[in-house]
């Protein structure tokens, strides 16, 4: 098994330019000889450490990223592990590990017990 590491800059509560960054280092990563299997991104790659406005940013379940890298990893056969996003339920923030299938099916996440908020 192959894993590549997307490293970026993560840029505070701009989910639009993380997405575009996520994107372009995908494709990158994708297009080498030997490209991997499994990508993992960042702890809150989406929106950063923005946790003045973690209610604004968070989507429930982290449901918007794991859309967002589905859509990735169907369009190039890899799967998502790790990194992290924020995710609402019940009301509360939580900081949620998401992996992603080759298919693009959410299949597993956690959530961080000692949380940050």
């Amino acid at each position: 098994m192959r894993v590549g590491v997307l490293q970026m800059n993560v840029v505070k509560g701009d989910r639009e330019a993380n997405r575009a960054a996520a994107r372009r280092l995908t494709a990158q990563a994708m297009a080498a000889e030997c490209p991997p299997d499994v990508l993992t991104l960042p702890e809150l790659w989406s929106t950063g450490y923005d946790l003045e406005r973690a209610v604004e940013l968070a989507s429930p379940m982290g449901n918007e990223d794991a859309a967002f890298l589905g859509e990735l990893a169907r369009q190039y056969h890899v799967a998502f592990a790790g990194g992290s996003v924020l995710s609402l339920r019940n009301g509360s923030v939580f900081n949620r590990a998401q992996f992603i299938d080759k298919e693009g099916r959410y299949a597993a996440g956690y959530d961080k017990i000692h949380l940050f908020l």
